[in-house]
């Protein structure tokens, strides 16, 4: 699936949901590519990819000095020195020494 680009003038939540949209059609697109043998948990093994304590970092620094649970954090240092809990962190700097929860 191919998804369009990004628009001018949308909201901060179409521009949320397009991120999104990209980044599920990326990982749809390498799981895909991988051996029928492979999961999620080893497709993103590696540097800066961690799942342990429920915690997804792809990018850069993505995820540095976290603390926090269930944590998703996509992009170049997004989620780094946070502390809160269920926290999706999308983009350059998202959730930047964060400590709310349900974010």
């Amino acid at each position: 699936m191919t998804i369009g680009r990004k628009q001018i003038g949308w909201s901060n939540e179409s521009n949320l949901l397009w991120q999104i949209s990209k980044l599920i059609d990326r990982l749809t697109k390498i799981i895909a590519s991988s051996s029928s043998s492979s999961t999620l948990q080893s497709v993103t093994a590696g540097a800066n990819k961690n799942l342990v304590d429920g915690n997804n970092f792809q990018g850069t620094d993505a995820g540095k000095d976290n603390t926090g649970t269930n944590i998703n954090g996509f992009g170049n240092q997004a989620a780094q020195q946070n502390t809160g809990t269920n926290v999706n962190a999308i983009g350059f700097l998202s959730a930047y020494n964060n400590s709310g929860t349900n974010i």
